[in-house]
């Protein structure tokens, strides 16, 4: 019996045994858990660590060409953590049975059409630091701005949003640091925003007030898009729109696992902060998605 129940977990985490196993000669350095595209081998973790491991802890991860990774321990063997996606939650799959089994509920769960939450709705709802945030008419985009003298250094979003336990929330949005050339050569892969839902609407991410995975905004060079050289130098809210935000890309989008515990009204939260002038963070729309038996 109890090799049958194990049969019925491992295809949880084939997918990422087999890329392990056909897959496995491309290395990378230092990795973020959270903002890795690559399949192939890390190791050096920087951000993105499992909850359960400690600070001081060295781990080597394996990213799957389908979005899975598994992470294990240097200095324990024996320690192993899976998730399926960088939306769902690290599962520790040495030590607990319980979360593979949640994790393979999860992967079942069959997702309605999606409840859109447009910029002028969200700038309308929203709780925000006023200084800096601006609503385009021409894009419908949201923008807030660094300024050319580097007047605004801090962002927060916080949009009042009623979820139900396995909702997820697809934020379409992009963070760019400095200057256009300087934000997808200098800059490539440097942002500080970060999404998150809470049952607060003050800012702050403690355990009492999270109910979700903590999500880093992808910045504008990091999104593996082939810039031409006067796109590098040029770019605006209506390049955003036209290349990033337009329906079937995949560019600027992040998903959020709510971990609710019972139906209810939170906050989605974007907050981030400025390194230079002339960032920006751009937000095109949230789309919640709630699971068909909670509908």
């Amino acid at each position: 019996m109890s090799e049958y129940k194990f049969q019925q977990k491992a295809p949880v985490i084939q997918q990422i045994l087999n890329d392990v196993a056909n897959k496995s000669t491309k290395h990378h350095g230092e990795f973020n858990a959270g903002n890795i595209t690559e399949e192939g081998w890390y190791d050096s973790i920087v951000q993105g660590r499992p909850e359960g491991s400690e600070s001081d802890e060295k781990y080597v991860l394996y990213q799957s060409s389908n979005g899975g990774q598994l992470c294990f321990s240097r200095r324990n063997s024996g320690k192993v953590y899976a998730r399926l996606g960088k939306e769902h939650p690290w599962v520790n799959v040495s030590y607990c049975d319980h979360s593979l089994e949640h994790a393979t509920a999860m992967a079942l769960i069959t997702y309605g059409q999606p409840d859109s939450i447009n910029a002028s709705t969200i700038y309308d709802y929203s709780t925000h630091t006023a200084d800096g945030l601006h609503l385009d008419a021409n894009t419908d985009l949201l923008e807030y701005y660094a300024g050319d003298a580097f007047d605004v250094k801090h962002f927060h979003i916080a949009l009042p949003i009623t979820l139900k336990p396995d909702d997820v929330l697809k934020v379409r949005c992009m963070y760019r640091r400095g200057g256009s050339h300087d934000g997808v050569t200098v800059y490539k892969y440097d942002s500080d925003a970060y999404i998150y839902v809470s049952r607060s609407a003050e800012e702050g991410h403690n355990l009492d007030q999270l109910v979700s995975d903590f999500i880093k905004v992808k910045p504008l060079g990091g999104q593996h898009y082939k810039f031409t050289e006067e796109q590098q130098s040029w770019q605006d809210l209506a390049f955003l729109r036209d290349s990033f935000f337009a329906n079937g890309t995949t560019y600027g989008r992040h998903l959020v696992k709510v971990n609710a515990e019972a139906p209810g009204d939170y906050y989605l939260h974007i907050v981030g902060d400025f390194g230079t002038a002339a960032s920006w963070f751009a937000l095109d729309c949230v789309e919640k998605y709630t699971a068909a038996s909670n509908e």
